[in-house]
């Protein structure tokens, strides 16, 4: 069996992702797009050509997340009959005192932009009251009392506390038999290793994102065996670098070829991942509009997606640049991707910015 794909014949058993991969670019182009609710979510990306892997992760599927989270049964019914296409009924709601009309799929978006909002709200607000903290600071792993948290946003809460502690996480929630959210850090198999202690009652789902349940009598033992398996254990999360620029800058021409094949990049196929050390830019030349952060190189345009407050303040140190005017050396973890227009630019993942003194 083969398949046409980049202009070839190539023989779908070579790569499993190959086929997938295909269908995928053909699906990623808007025009053949006929799903209405996708369509609707692709307006509100205002997307014009493609749907790029992230446009799907970061701009579509957390808002449907979100209704399946927290919306009521309504929600979740409106979000199933529209994405089936059993329902084009025109929808009223009202706003700010007024009623208005809209069509079902732009109602879901309407849905998902609450749903999206009051989860985040939730889960600073459980925050800002305190969390009961089971374990101490010299413990390799973080035990939260859950208590009437949502269990749907249980998840949110454990990867957002990993994020700040930086060492694997339960969220936990009842009286004797306690239930909830696990999340493991680096290369750990942490679901293996809650199974292995013989003291959980169960851990069902991903290698380092899973369901956890554990009575209230085996907390203590349960610390003390995971403390003797990670003594001495690496939970950085490691990134595997495929290439390293020294001097400050990626070359256009390199930018260029590696957009050039950017449809390849798919699974297990993974997209080439680049470090680039010693980056001299002013801070005032970097620019934050709305949720994008970007800057220009020789010609290069650097372009991080999805950037918050954190990620910017971080990258101009902020702390100590009042006047957002400091020479920085920034060394980022980054990657080559294509603009719909076909343009290609380097998408930051991480950075790491000191002020030039």
């Amino acid at each position: 069996e083969v398949i046409a794909f980049n202009n070839e014949w190539i023989n779908s058993d070579f790569n499993p992702n190959v086929e997938n991969t295909y269908v995928y670019n053909v699906a990623s182009e808007i025009p053949n797009v006929k799903n209405k609710l996708l369509k609707s979510f692709i307006k509100d990306l205002n997307k014009k050509k493609k749907l790029t892997f992230e446009d799907v992760s970061y701009g579509i599927a957390p808002k449907i997340n979100s209704i399946i989270r927290i919306g009521n049964e309504d929600d979740k019914t409106a979000l199933v009959e529209s994405a089936i296409g059993l329902t084009d009924e025109e929808v009223s709601y009202k706003y700010r005192g007024q009623v208005k009309t809209q069509s079902i799929y732009e109602s879901i978006i309407r849905i998902s932009n609450r749903c999206k909002s009051s989860q985040k709200s939730q889960i600073e607000r459980y925050i800002k009251n305190g969390l009961e903290v089971l374990t101490k600071d010299d413990d390799k792993l973080i035990i939260v009392n859950g208590g009437d948290i949502n269990p749907n946003l249980r998840g949110l809460l454990a990867n957002k506390l990993m994020g700040e502690y930086k060492k694997p996480i339960l969220i936990l929630s009842g009286k004797e038999e306690l239930r909830g959210s696990a999340r493991g850090i680096g290369d750990i198999n942490f679901k293996d290793m809650c199974e292995s202690s013989n003291l959980v009652t169960f851990a069902q789902g991903h290698i380092s994102s899973f369901g956890v349940g554990l009575f209230k009598e085996n907390i203590d033992k349960f610390i003390a065996y995971i403390n003797k398996r990670l003594l001495g254990a690496d939970l950085t999360n490691k990134v595997e670098i495929d290439y390293v620029y020294e001097d400050g800058t990626v070359p256009l021409d390199d930018v260029l070829d590696l957009g050039a094949i950017d449809d390849v990049w798919c699974g297990d196929c993974k997209r080439p991942k680049l470090l680039v050390r010693n980056i001299h830019i002013n801070s005032k030349d970097i620019t934050k509009r709305g949720i994008d952060l970007s800057f220009k190189i020789d010609n290069v345009i650097y372009k991080k997606e999805f950037c918050s407050k954190v990620f910017y303040e971080k990258m101009i140190c902020a702390e100590k640049n009042k006047f957002n005017n400091k020479d920085l050396e920034m060394d980022i973890i980054c990657s080559v991707k294509v603009f719909e227009n076909g343009r290609a630019y380097i998408c930051i993942e991480d950075c790491e910015s000191r002020i030039i003194q």
